[in-house]
């Protein structure tokens, strides 16, 4: 698997994390809990910090693996 490759496939995953986790949030927490403080609201505000960090970690991977592969180019 190529560099272009593996960034497009974990973009692509990252972006259905986030969209599958939201959608679930709103439909079985509902709108009113999201809204009031409690442990949803901070677990649902605090999830793009998850995503930040996924997104630095294949960025980490990318940077250690493929590292050799902006020379040969």
């Amino acid at each position: 698997m190529n560099k272009k490759k593996f960034y497009i496939i974990t973009t692509c995953f990252i972006i259905a994390v986030i969209v599958v986790f939201e959608f679930v949030m709103y439909c079985f927490v509902g709108e009113d809990i999201l809204l009031k403080k409690g442990t949803m609201r901070t677990l649902w505000i605090s999830f793009p910090i998850v995503i930040f960090g996924l997104s630095s970690l294949r960025d980490f991977i990318i940077k250690r693996i493929y590292k050799n592969d902006d020379k040969d180019k």
